[in-house]
């Protein structure tokens, strides 16, 4: 339903791409008429009219996913249009019974010269090229001056000027292919020649993917297998791990550690249900090291990363990943993984760290000394990987129990520990630390989100993961301002798949989403979810996460079946974070909790509710607070407050401004709102004393 919001949030959007166009009176037709006429000039519009308007709001509403379909689908249409004119001119068929293969085999295909067509059939396999690329897989000069001919003349090849690439039309690329199954061309040589020259540009992913079509596993293995980063970022790639399905163990036992990436990628990119399958191969690997063939420093290495390996996967044990870290480090004698490096995100994507490794009631601070202990272990086999963890571990833990100076100090420790060693991951957890403390103490609002520095760094580092957790934080700060249409839309409807996760922290991105259907007030929903999200709770024991899932079901039972039923759960989730003093999943949900806190405080003394409620309470001041300075008025929102602090009714403001007494009425409710007041005269000193008016 078009509503006066819709329509003015369009209007905003619009206003983007269109001239503002003033009307311009006419002489001659209010001569004419006998009355006074004036024109709006659509003409001047750089489309010429203004369909643009509609046109560009609907595609600025369309998801990335939605444009990029409407792309593929209409992808190479300028191209048929021409050749479909050009088979019209030379009286070709070019009918409504005629296909799009019809017309590129009539109008353009059966044109070609015989090497022009061998160039097409080539270049067909690649997703884009650049001109050296091309003269190395064509590896001709007679078929190179063809693809210079088909590249100056042809529609069918896009050039795209930021990488210097070319590409092939969809459209010609599937007629190509529907060539190709018919008359059973071999394009091996050509994915051999284009992945070897792909990896001497270190283009590793798409490489891979040729050098797979064309059947050199042992050429990626022995590739993978080496000590370098060079794989970083290829285990996205849909081949990879149809290679080491295909190698088989004798062959993958020969690349021992390309065989250990890829069973690490399968336990942190897979279900948890790869663990146990990811266990069984290490037991196997090791039990054939031990017999093999290998000796010496090589059986040290590889026993070293096979220790390595089983740390990561042993989360969220702390103790045990530190035990088998130790004894990866004494394997590697001074020397570091090459399967788990600097690079390796130590926190598992988790932007909150504790939320993930605390599994049960009262052990956050036995955690928290754990990874004041045992934190080096990682750090020394890995080149410095979880530098920064111990203050991390410690900050989060100050945080969730309220003593808020000790979280701010261990956090920028954490912060500028991991900023010395390039961990990331530990970085955008500290800052989250550091963001949800400025919530509660009431600091400036321009630090809340503002590290564009710390931005920046993660989108040079080029890891999904990293990505997704920096999203993660950003939607969590919003849930906490009750920001629900600044999260994300994916995070918002809970499509998980289109975040890059490890599966060890999709529990943080389920607290955020249901922090999404809290403010959405979808109660149904978010019930369901808590329930549904108790089994998902079982193999890791996450505790605090399960505490922000009771403190949601209070508040959705709470309203689809009774008060008392609220309180009751909620009574739950405060035995069970008694245990380790959580204050902060109670203050940061305050608007929801609150006076079923209240009410329980009235029925049962208790020093840790009355504490709970006590930072609530300033929670929700701060809260106020950072609101009032963020306050935006519309232009027309000012004018309307302008008149109303000069004493105007609605009738007389509708009269001066030229718009409905509905209108007016909109625009106040709105006014209201922002301020967060109920009437004119908290509304009028409000805005007063925020320099409105």
């Amino acid at each position: 339903m078009l509503t006066l919001d819709k329509f003015e949030q369009a209007s905003e959007i619009v206003k983007k791409v269109t001239n503002p166009t003033k009307l311009v009176y006419s002489e001659y037709l209010s001569s004419q008429s006998g009355g006074k006429v004036y024109l709006k000039p659509e003409n001047m519009q750089y489309t010429g009219a203004y369909k643009v308007r509609g046109a560009y709001y609907k595609i600025s509403t369309m998801s990335e996913e939605e444009r990029e379909r409407v792309y593929q689908i209409t992808d190479g249409w300028e191209s048929m249009l021409y050749i479909t004119a050009k088979g019209i001119k030379q009286g070709l068929p070019v009918g409504k019974s005629a296909t799009a293969d019809d017309i590129i085999e009539q109008n353009f295909y059966h044109d070609l010269s015989p090497a022009e067509k061998e160039v097409l059939w080539r270049l067909s396999v690649l997703s884009s090229f650049t001109k050296r690329m091309a003269a190395a897989v064509l590896d001709d000069s007679e078929l190179y001056d063809a693809f210079e001919t088909l590249i100056s003349r042809s529609v069918f090849f896009v050039f795209h000027e930021s990488g210097h690439t070319y590409r092939l039309r969809n459209i010609l690329k599937d007629y190509i292919y529907e060539r190709a199954l018919i008359d059973r061309v071999d394009f091996t040589e050509v994915y051999r020649k284009s992945g070897r020259w792909l990896l001497a540009d270190g283009q590793y992913s798409k490489a891979f993917e040729c050098l797979y079509r064309a059947g050199e596993l042992e050429e990626i293995l022995s590739i993978l297998n080496k000590d370098t980063q060079n794989d970083k970022g290829i285990w996205g790639s849909g081949n990879i791990r149809q290679v080491f399905e295909k190698a088989g163990k004798d062959l993958c036992y020969r690349y021992p550690f390309a065989y250990l990436k890829y069973l690490l990628a399968c336990a942190m990119d897979g279900e948890r249900n790869y663990i146990p399958r990811v266990k069984l191969c290490l037991d196997r690997l090791e039990e054939y090291c031990r017999g093999s063939e290998y000796e010496g420093e090589m059986r040290e290495l590889i026993l070293g990363e096979i220790s390595m390996v089983r740390s990561r996967i042993s989360f969220n044990d702390i103790a045990v990943m530190a035990e088998y870290a130790g004894k990866s480090a004494e394997f590697f004698g001074g020397g570091c993984s090459c399967i788990v490096t600097r690079e390796t995100e130590f926190t598992y994507g988790l932007p909150c760290m504790l939320m993930g490794f605390v599994k049960e009631p009262g052990s956050m601070a036995e955690v928290r000394d754990a990874f004041a202990a045992e934190g080096m272990s990682f750090a020394e086999a890995t080149d410095g990987c979880g530098i920064g963890c111990d203050s991390l571990a410690a900050s989060e833990a100050a945080l969730e129990t309220g003593a808020w100076e000790q979280a701010e100090l261990h956090a920028y420790k954490a912060y500028f520990k991991a900023k010395a060693a390039e961990q990331l991951s530990i970085m955008i957890s500290s800052k989250l630390v550091l963001d949800r403390l400025n919530l509660i103490q009431g600091s400036s609002r321009d630090r809340i989100l503002s590290n564009s520095t710390l931005k920046d760094e993660v989108i040079a580092a080029n890891n999904p993961v990293l990505n997704t957790t920096f999203d993660l934080c950003g939607a969590y700060l919003n849930g906490c301002l009750g920001r629900l249409d600044s999260i994300p839309e994916w995070i918002r409807k809970g499509e998980i798949g289109k975040g890059k996760f490890f599966f060890q922290g999709t529990g943080f991105f389920y607290v955020v989403y249901g922090k999404c259907l809290l403010l959405g007030k979808k109660y149904i929903e978010l019930d369901s979810l808590c329930e549904s999200f108790a089994t998902f709770l079982k193999p890791f024991q996450y505790h605090l996460v399960r505490i922000y899932f009771l403190i949601y079901e209070s508040v959705a039972k709470s309203y689809l079946e009774s008060r008392p039923r609220g309180e009751e759960i909620l009574k739950e989730a405060l035995a069970l974070a008694e245990k380790d003093h959580l204050i902060m999943p109670f203050a940061e949900n305050t608007g929801h909790v609150r006076l079923m806190l209240e009410a329980l405080l009235k029925r049962e003394e208790s020093p840790y509710i009355r504490e709970v409620l006590e930072a609530c309470r300033r929670y929700s001041s701060q809260l106020k607070l950072f609101h009032a300075c963020e306050v935006s008025l519309t232009d027309r929102e000012l004018e309307i407050l302008k008149l109303l602090d000069e004493g105007y009714t609605h009738e007389e403001i509708a009269g001066e401004i030229y718009i409905s007494i509905a209108t007016v009425r909109y625009h106040v409710k709105n006014i209201y709102q922002k301020l967060d007041v109920n009437n004119k005269i908290l509304a009028l000193r409000k805005a007063k004393d925020l320099n409105f008016i």
